[in-house]
């Protein structure tokens, strides 16, 4: 497979798989049925906030796919903090500049996790059924950082690599949930209807 295919293959799969999960909560009672209660500005908030956070992690999804298809059998650096003993490498050769900028794209996607996360605990008081998601959400990236330290430190081991792709795949999924719940239909009845 070529790189190319196999960066298109990796990225498109991971948004099928979203589908799958906005149609599986689509046609579920707290779709239906639930109403989130927020004002204009909190509604504007979680529908912008929930939509950038899904951004950056597909953003870094592709970063990822691209590390794992041109760089199969190892990594172009391993060391954690530094990428070839650089903190800001040169943009030649590419392979290094891409592992640089996943690691350091992750650490700032993982802490915009958290910032939105905790919001989204207080948006969704009044839809709890959807709590458990930001919830999830503040403890994922902290498993997905230390995945990607196992990845470098490890050598690139299968298992661990897998691990990483699946929870990656994992916080993409909880995101689109919360774009979702945030974009939905009844979030802007809510908030008009407590505007008057």
């Amino acid at each position: 497979m070529s790189n190319a295919f196999g960066i298109v293959h990796g990225t498109l799969g991971q948004i099928f798989y979203c589908t799958l999960v906005f149609i599986a909560y689509a046609s579920s009672r707290t779709w239906t049925e639930g109403r989130l209660v927020l004002t204009v500005k909190e509604a504007a908030q979680a529908r912008w906030l929930s939509l950038l956070l899904f951004l950056a992690v597909f953003g870094q999804l592709v970063l990822g796919a691209s590390l794992r298809h041109t760089q199969r059998t190892h990594l172009a650096a391993s060391d954690i903090l530094t990428t070839k003993g650089h903190w800001l490498p040169p943009y030649e050769p590419a392979d290094v500049f891409l592992l640089f900028a996943h690691k350091y794209w992750g650490f700032t996607v993982a802490l915009l996790i958290l910032f939105v996360a905790s919001r989204a605990r207080r948006w969704l008081v009044t839809l709890p059924q959807m709590r458990p998601v930001a919830t999830l959400l503040l403890f994922m990236p902290t498993v997905q950082v230390a995945l990607g330290i196992f990845v470098i430190l490890t050598g690139k081991s299968f298992w661990v690599t897998n691990f990483h792709v699946l929870n990656g795949l994992a916080l993409l999924a909880l995101t689109s949930l919360l774009v979702a719940t945030f974009w939905g239909d009844r979030l802007s009845r809510s908030a008009i209807a407590e505007e008057t």
